[in-house]
């Protein structure tokens, strides 16, 4: 029980800091749980063993501090699971474990995305976006979808635009003037 709820984080955490700092950063994000933060006689050891994890945590973060990768702890709340099966069947509503994992990669996704702001870009215009009028979809060159204002008679033509804000892993975009163009990333 405690190598499954405590060592294993612990070594699988590790690994990962390991790899990402030899290919120049990342984030590694641990899935904790609130039974961590005071005991409780229904589930004091993994309670306790949460609670271990939470500690080493935070030390690791303190250790990779000013370093190029990132950790981060995720507290999702209650989760369809087998352990929670009872809450479940007293009417508790659950988040799915698909759901938790998607708001995970899209909450870490748009951290990164939101260093990217105020970057400028070189963008093909492809299509009208799927919602909102007056509004296109592009690519960049490192292939971030841009959502920019335009007409359809942009599509096929390359913009040059500033990252003006981001919802995960789509960026928006406002063009910029050429004469004031900075280089391209």
């Amino acid at each position: 029980f405690r190598r499954v709820l405590f060592r294993s984080p612990v070594l699988f955490a590790e690994g990962f800091v390991q790899a990402m700092n030899q290919v120049g950063g990342g984030t590694v994000a641990v899935i904790g749980s609130v039974a961590g933060d005071r005991g409780r006689k229904s589930n004091y050891v993994y309670g306790a063993a949460k609670g271990l994890v939470d500690r080493y945590l935070q030390g690791l973060q303190h250790r990779l501090a000013l370093g190029p990768v990132r950790v981060v702890r995720i507290k999702p709340g209650p989760t369809d699971t087998p352990m929670t099966a009872d809450l479940k069947a007293q009417g508790r509503r659950m988040a799915s474990v698909e759901q938790v994992a998607a708001d995970i990669v899209r909450g870490i996704a748009r951290e990164r995305n939101m260093r990217r702001l105020g970057e400028r870009r070189e963008v093909l215009i492809e299509k009208e976006a799927r919602k909102g009028e007056g509004l296109l979809q592009a690519r960049s060159r490192d292939f971030k979808t841009v959502i920019v204002p335009g007409d359809p008679s942009m599509i096929g033509s390359y913009l040059h635009v500033e990252l003006s804000g981001t919802t995960g892993s789509t960026f928006t975009g406002l063009p910029v003037a050429e004469r004031a163009q900075l280089p391209m990333a």
